[in-house]
This record gives C-alpha cells, structure tokens and sequence, in this order.
C-alpha cells in the first residue's frame, strides 16, 4: 500500500512513474478506456469538416478570401480532394481528463481501414459547430469513467477516501461538464477577438493582418500552455477528492506553484514519454496487427502516467494542505491537553 505521509520524504517523479505503472498492473480496467476509444476511432464512422469548410470559405468576400490564401497559406487546400482527417469522432478524447489516445495525438488514425468506413461529410457550418459540442459533451462521461477507474484503484492502494463507484462516476461527469462549458465560452471568445482582429488587419494592411495573427496565436499559445501547466491535476481532484471544479482548479495551481520543479518534471516528462512513443506506435500501422499493438501499447503507457499523476498529488497535497494550517502555540496546546 502507498501511504502519503507528511513526516515522510515527498514522492519523486521517476517514483511516481514507478508507483503508477506498478498499479497499472492490478488494475487493468484503466487501459481499456483509451484502448477501446482507438478502436472506436479505428473501425467506426470518419466525420469530416471539409464540405462544411469548403461552403463557408467560399461565402466570403472575394477579396476576403484572396487576403486569407495569400496570408495562410490556403491557397494549398484542394477543396475538391481534401487531405485525410481530421475525424471529428476524436473529439471524444478531447476534454479535460479525457484519456490520451492515438488518434487524439493525430487528429485521426493515420492506420490502414479494417472496412469499407462510412465516411459523413458535414455541409453546414452551425450543423458542424453543434456536433463539435455535442461530442464533446459525451465525450465528459467517458473521461470520467476512465478517472473513476483511476481513482478507485489509487484509493484502494492507499490511504485515499473510497467511495461508490457509481458516486464517484457521476460527480466527477458533471464536473468536467461544467469545465467543459467554461473552457468553450473562454475558447470561443478568444476565437471570436482573434478573427475580428484578423479581418480589420487584413482590411487595413495584409501585412498589419499577418502581424495580428502571429501575435494573437503566441500569445494564446503562451496562455495555453500556462493553464494546462497551472491545472494539469483538476481532473485528478474533481475525481480522487471529489472537489468541485472551482476548488480542484485552485488546487491544481496551489500544488503546481509550490512545487514547480517536481510538477513540471512529472508534466514535462509524461509529455515526452506520450508523444514519443505516439511517433514510435505509428511505425506499426502498416498491418492491422502492427495497428493492434500501437493502440494497446499506447493504452498501457498512457494510462500509467495518469496513475502517476494521481500517485503524485495524493502523496503531494496533504503536505500542501497540512503546511497551510497555522500551527497552535505551545501554551494553547497544553491547556487542550489538560483535563
């Protein structure tokens, strides 16, 4: 059993990899949410955006759509024949705490069809903007089985509160929910001021246009990846203590920011360890056997970095926690001792 206690050394990252991986081995049910979500991408139906992209790009003013294929390189797309992906079914394993995928990390599954897959092409563009969402949405009850699954398998290894399976699930579904909600209202308004800042650029000056987007992208990219870093473990506290997504946000930022170094290191690394291999597995699609293995392999290791992550902040927030609480005065402790 894993304890975390505070009187006791802070777990490190290459053990926390370690722990993971070792409870991955008794709780094999963890695996089978990312693998089975690649298959499902695998063998089911591919949704496109192309036809519905293709009608909106040509509703734009001539002059607009000249000003945007000279400054982002849309001149290259061939609407007539479009490239592979990406399939919108991989939306499912987008969300916060979604389990990671191949197809996710690729956009689609670069992999050789089993079948004749149905191919839906989307001609409008609200139709497309609601079935992004409504995936999204379904994909919430996914992601927090598969944090669920995470979850009791930490609590039932260590000194973590257990609780009813079904309880766990729909809490943690209705959190990541409304974390959903929030992520697309802030999303889509950074899209909207982009694009607004976008056009008045390229009506002004196509140069000032192409200046607009650069600065506008890195500085959302900046904003990203700070976020991502700050609350890596809300899905992990929404699921393991079963905070709301408020409290679990504050969390995640408190525990990364007093532990920067060991957070990032732990971040950093289950990145690299993910998205190498993602390059590694797709060597493999040249067969469907090679294709079977990638997307199990990549189960196995996706899925022990996620226990790591709930190892690492099971035994790092306590000491957090127990460190903020001001400690009494000796004299006021002697006299609660005192009959």
């Amino acid at each position: 059993m894993i304890e975390s206690k505070v009187d006791t050394k802070p777990i490190g990252v290459i053990e926390a990899l370690s722990a993971g991986y070792r409870m991955l081995n008794r709780a094999w049910a963890v695996w089978v949410i990312p693998f089975g979500l690649d298959v499902l991408f695998w063998l089911g139906p591919q949704l496109t955006p192309w036809e519905a992209l293709r009608r909106l790009y040509e509703q734009l003013d001539p002059e607009m759509r000249r000003l945007m294929a000279n400054n982002m390189g849309l001149e290259a797309i061939d609407w007539s024949q479009p490239p592979p992906g990406p399939n919108l079914l991989t939306l499912l394993s987008l969300g916060p705490g979604a389990p990671s995928t191949l197809a996710s990390a690729f956009g689609f599954l670069p992999a050789p069809d089993m079948w004749d897959r149905p191919v839906v092409s989307l001609a409008s563009a609200w139709g497309l903007v609601g079935l992004m969402l409504l995936l999204l949405v379904l994909g919430a009850p996914v992601a927090a089985l598969y944090l669920s699954l995470a979850a009791r398998a930490v609590a039932a290894h260590t000194s973590a509160n257990e609780m009813p399976f079904l309880s766990r699930w729909g809490w943690t579904t209705g959190q990541l929910v409304l974390l959903m909600v929030v992520l697309v209202v802030v999303a889509g308004a950074a899209v909207v001021g982009l694009s607004l800042g976008m056009v008045v650029g390229l009506l002004l000056n196509p140069a000032l246009g192409a200046v607009i987007v650069g600065m506008g992208t890195l500085v959302l990219t900046w904003l990203l990846l700070s976020a991502w870093v700050l609350f890596y473990f809300t899905p992990v506290s929404i699921a393991l203590d079963r905070q709301n997504a408020w409290e679990a946000l504050v969390r995640s930022a408190k525990l990364v920011t007093r532990n920067l170094g060991s957070s990032l290191g732990l971040i950093l690394l289950s990145l690299l360890i993910a998205e190498g291999f993602a390059l590694v597995w797709r060597r493999f699609f040249f067969a469907w056997p090679g294709v079977l293995l990638s997307l199990l392999g990549n189960a196995y290791l996706t899925s022990g970095l996620t226990l790591a992550a709930f190892i690492f902040y099971h035994d790092r927030w306590p000491r957090l926690a127990q460190a903020s609480v001001p400690s009494k005065p000796a004299s006021h402790r002697e006299q609660e001792e005192q009959p």
